[in-house]
């Protein structure tokens, strides 16, 4: 889970560089990761182990100075409070 946790965080370490370079083949967002016959049995289990990462993921919301109320997506499907047209008003 810490790996997979290092992975969505996109912490700059150099393995966590090497698996995205070699076997990220779309968006570490998404709620699934592809693992093909021929990767390597670390990305394999990360990918095995990814549902559950996004699952059991929550924003812990702190002392909520970087919190943007209106901007900051609260759901699942990406909806805002705001819509960006209404800040060029």
């Amino acid at each position: 889970m810490k790996l997979g946790w290092f992975l969505r965080n996109d912490v700059n370490n150099l393995w966590c560089q090497v698996l995205k370079g070699k076997y990220a083949r779309q968006d570490f967002s998404a709620n699934v990761l592809v693992a093909k016959p021929h990767d390597s049995p670390i990305w394999k289990v990360v990918a095995e182990i990814w549902p559950h990462l996004v699952e059991g993921e929550l924003w812990a919301i702190g002392d909520g100075r970087l919190v943007d109320v209106w901007e900051d997506r609260w759901l699942n499907n990406g909806v805002r409070l705001a819509s960006t047209d209404l800040n060029t008003a």
